[in-house]
């Protein structure tokens, strides 16, 4: 569940020194390198998002063979996205002097979870965890996105990308869920995640380029491939 993070915290440690060195915090190009940010945590959490929904047993009954895992690991996929924003828009609001704004926010997101996993698991059992960690970092997200946006106004939160990627999204799932469930019974179970995980994320950034989600104008563009994106003009 913390691939993501790997990725998002990657590209935050990258984007950290143009936003804390900018002149101008309500300058264009820093606005759109948020927004860009923002839209990268959302992309990467679809794409393995999509992968762990579609073949989360096959995963884990490899992994640990264990098939109760990967139901717990499906459950919870959904966690990936308010996880990698809140990671992503913390360290946004360290960049722009905020940290103490940014540590409030985490403790409200974090006395959500207490909440969930002291009082609900006589009713929801283990999965007052998963909804803990979920409203815990969707609440830390959401807190966050309103601080940089009364900070930066130009930016826009709400994208127009986002109904897309959802899109795109589904349509990664749904080649990683068709080639799996074709070639697993031809080839060994590793090789057939292999090949299924592989090829449902080159659809999802075959599709990301095809739609112009990304720009190599930004800080986002120099974690894709120049050939998959387009100078903005």
């Amino acid at each position: 569940l913390f691939i993501p993070c790997t990725l998002v915290g990657s590209l935050a440690l990258a984007l950290m020194p143009e936003i804390s060195g900018a002149k101008n915090k309500n300058s264009k190009q820093i606005a759109v390198s948020i927004q860009n940010a923002l839209i990268f945590a959302i992309m990467v959490s679809l794409a393995i998002m999509g992968i762990y929904i579609t073949v989360g047993k096959d995963i884990t009954i490899f992994l640990f063979h264990s098939e109760r895992a990967g139901e717990l690991l499906i459950y919870s996929a959904a966690i990936m996205i308010p996880m990698s924003l809140s990671h992503m828009s913390s360290s946004i609001l360290n960049s722009l002097g905020r940290e103490y704004k940014s540590l409030k926010n985490y403790i409200a997101g974090a006395a959500v979870m207490l909440i969930f996993v002291w009082f609900l698991p006589e009713f929801l059992g283990i999965y007052a965890m998963i909804f803990g960690f979920f409203f815990s970092y969707l609440i830390t997200a959401t807190l966050n996105i309103i601080a940089i946006k009364k900070d930066i106004s130009n930016v826009k939160i709400f994208s127009k990308s986002l109904p897309l990627l959802l899109l795109i999204g589904c349509a990664s799932a749904l080649t990683c869920y068709i080639v799996n469930s074709f070639s697993k019974r031809f080839l060994p179970l590793i090789i057939s995640l292999g090949i299924s995980c592989a090829l449902s994320a080159a659809v999802f950034l075959l599709l990301s380029a095809m739609f112009k989600i990304c720009f190599t104008d930004t800080i986002l563009g120099k974690f894709m491939p120049k050939c998959l994106t387009k100078q903005k003009k």
